[in-house]
């Protein structure tokens, strides 16, 4: 996935929350649980995650021209 391969999320794991870096062409991040429910979308270059319970979970790049990339992170 050459677009997950840009993006690096930390820290990972996490605690409070995490941080994209290289997303100058991303336009939306979404967290999505392992069961695949949308949680948290933004078009910030940080998010909170603080409130969500431990576990693995998949973010969701999407670019302006719509391709969409996949990486994931550990919640503590």
């Amino acid at each position: 996935d050459v677009l997950a391969n840009k993006v690096s999320i930390y820290p990972n794991p996490a605690t409070e929350k995490i941080i994209f870096e290289n997303t100058s062409e991303i336009t939306q991040k979404a967290i999505y649980n392992l069961q695949g429910k949308k949680l948290i979308e933004t078009h910030e270059n940080s998010m909170a995650v603080s409130h969500l319970p431990a576990g693995i979970y998949i973010v969701k790049f999407t670019e302006a021209n719509k391709e969409t990339g996949y990486g994931k992170f550990m919640k503590k």
